[in-house]
């Protein structure tokens, strides 16, 4: 397969380090440009990967040599640019999280839909050997209920922002993505308590609580928290129809299987119990990413491993609801939300 041509929209944060310099590694992906508002900063980028540098993204868009573009702008950003993408018949990977609305979102994926092209976002964590073990055990267990937690420590500055559930939402995302897709069934309402200005003293979000039921009865809870600056163990616990999945380190999976339960003796059929070690040292998400949105672009693959633009979309809708039942105080359905 002849690589895969992309430019990079966004030259902070993680698009150097994150995408540019994965992508210029890569056997599937070939970074011919790069794109940033800060004119300093695309130069610094551009000239540190050899490729040329702009700082308009329309420009980039026009260029038929250009096949695919890589979006690690601020999440405000990521529906007008990928939308004008589509339109111009490029392929898209977005950071996450998708877009900064429910309405953005939909017109995202009409447009891509209609354009024919792959879209995919970069939820990197479905691509660890971590999260797909995890993925495969809770479906043997039929999970009924679900504890994620997420201690980020202290926000940097930028994420210290005050609108809407902007701030540690935008680290968390993927927390909530995690959930959605371990539970593998659709949530049909959100109940959350949330504090902001915890340390910016304005309305920057510093923790959530929030519990998703889906429709099939079972439910997650969702611990996401900036509060301190030391890093705690993040935990996750799951209890299904068949057994029960542990990590205090997102490495070790302690996971105990049955067949059911004798309602005699109240134990357990056929306990067996596992420790499973998950090596990560030597993979590289990222790059696993980038190669399968490449061989989705050449067909080579099929079937869509990252996550697809529908999917970003729940989330979105999960933390809106999120941001309306801590406002409320009450449980929000997520139809409400769809129907924005």
């Amino acid at each position: 397969m002849s690589k895969i041509t992309t430019a990079l929209i966004g030259c902070g944060g993680r698009g150097p380090q994150g995408h540019a310099k994965v992508a210029q590694a890569s056997g599937s992906l070939e970074l011919v440009a790069v794109c940033d508002i800060d004119q300093r900063r695309a130069k610094s980028v551009g000239e540190k990967f050899g490729v040329e540098y702009v700082i308009d993204y329309h420009q980039l868009l026009t260029r038929n040599d250009i096949e695919s573009v890589i979006i690690a702008t601020g999440t405000k950003q990521h529906g007008p640019i990928a939308i004008d993408a589509a339109r111009t018949k490029k392929h898209i990977l977005i950071e996450k999280p998708l877009v900064d609305s429910v309405s953005t979102g939909k017109d995202l994926i009409k447009v891509v839909e209609e354009s024919g092209v792959i879209g995919m976002v970069g939820y990197q964590q479905r691509f660890t050997a971590f999260t797909q073990r995890l993925k495969q055990e809770a479906s043997e267990v039929e999970p009924l209920q679900a504890l994620m937690t997420v201690q980020r420590g202290l926000l940097r500055s930028p994420y210290f922002v005050p609108e809407h559930y902007g701030g540690i939402i935008d680290t968390a995302t993927h927390t909530i993505h995690q959930a959605l897709w371990i539970m593998d069934d659709i949530p049909s309402g959100v109940y959350s308590t949330l504090r902001r200005g915890t340390f910016s003293r304005d309305q920057t979000i510093g923790y959530a609580n929030l519990m998703i039921d889906y429709d099939n009865g079972a439910r997650t809870s969702t611990i996401i928290t900036s509060m301190g600056s030391v890093q705690v163990p993040n935990v996750i616990q799951i209890i299904g129809r068949y057994g029960t999945i542990s990590s205090s380190d997102r490495k070790t999976l302690q996971v105990a299987k049955h067949r059911g339960f004798d309602l005699n003796d109240r134990q357990p059929i056929g306990l067996e119990t596992q420790t499973i070690d998950l090596d990560e040292t030597s993979h590289n998400p990222i790059a696993e990413m980038h190669s399968h949105f490449a061989h989705l672009i050449s067909g080579e693959e099929k079937e869509q491993r990252g996550t697809t633009l529908r999917e970003g979309l729940l989330a979105v809708m999960v933390t809106e609801a999120m941001a309306l039942s801590a406002e409320r105080g009450q449980r929000v359905s997520l139809t409400e939300v769809m129907d924005q």
